[in-house]
């Protein structure tokens, strides 16, 4: 026990750093280059610009577009006046019109070729055209092809006119006017055999009460003379 504490005492005295841990080589120096770096400098701001010595922005931005490069560099003349007669009344293709961007570039000392992209046509193939197939349409006519009405009262029948009780009297004496002229009627047309309703007002459409004439036919006044000195020959 006593040599245990006189171990003790002599391991106290010895100087710290003689003493090392067990499978650790001794610290290493650091390098000059390290050991010659002085204190760092504090970052000091640069002094504030005054207001009235502020760069001018289209100064600033003429700047900048004086360093850009590349296709940004061309510049088409931009006109200001008017075009005159001569060029408004110009018609220029669209390869023209290419051409003139072209040949302007190359007036310019300094700019770069100016280039457009190749035309690719869709395909060389001719047009075969559309090809469809047959649709057949029927068609219906806004007019009426019939036979000739010989005792037509358009004003009454087809227009709709009303003269209240003299109406019936009306018909009465326009069917027996009708039924004595009946051979002029079909003596005025003898060779045609059908009337149509084209260039007539539609029924019941409001027109005017019009009193119809009768047109004067040869071949009208024939027929009448012809029935009408028959019946007197029949009919003595």
């Amino acid at each position: 026990m006593t040599s245990l504490f006189a171990v003790l005492a002599l391991a106290g005295h010895s100087p710290a750093q003689d003493w090392q841990p067990t499978g650790q080589g001794k610290p290493q120096q650091l390098p000059p280059t390290v050991q010659k770096v002085g204190a760092v400098q504090q970052f000091q701001p640069p002094p504030p610009t005054p207001l009235g010595k502020l760069p001018d922005p289209i100064t600033r931005v003429s700047a900048q577009m004086k360093n850009r490069t590349g296709e940004d560099t061309v510049e088409f003349p931009i006109r200001i006046e008017p075009p005159g007669i001569h060029e408004l009344t110009q018609r220029n293709s669209e390869d023209q019109f290419f051409q003139k961007l072209i040949d302007e570039g190359r007036l310019k000392p300094g700019s770069p070729r100016v280039y457009f992209p190749e035309h690719q046509p869709v395909s060389t193939r001719p047009y075969a055209g559309r090809q469809f197939a047959a649709m057949p349409k029927i068609i219906e006519p806004n007019y009426v092809c019939h036979k000739p009405l010989l005792f037509e009262q358009k004003n009454f029948e087809r227009y709709g006119w009303d003269l209240g009780p003299a109406t019936p009297a009306v018909n009465i004496g326009m069917f027996y006017y009708d039924l004595v002229m009946l051979p002029y009627h079909l003596g005025s047309n003898a060779c045609r055999c059908y009337d149509c309703s084209a260039g007539k007002c539609l029924p019941g459409d409001p027109t005017p009460l019009l009193l119809y004439h009768e047109r004067f036919s040869v071949t009208g006044m024939i027929f009448e003379t012809t029935v009408v000195g028959g019946l007197f020959f029949a009919f003595p």
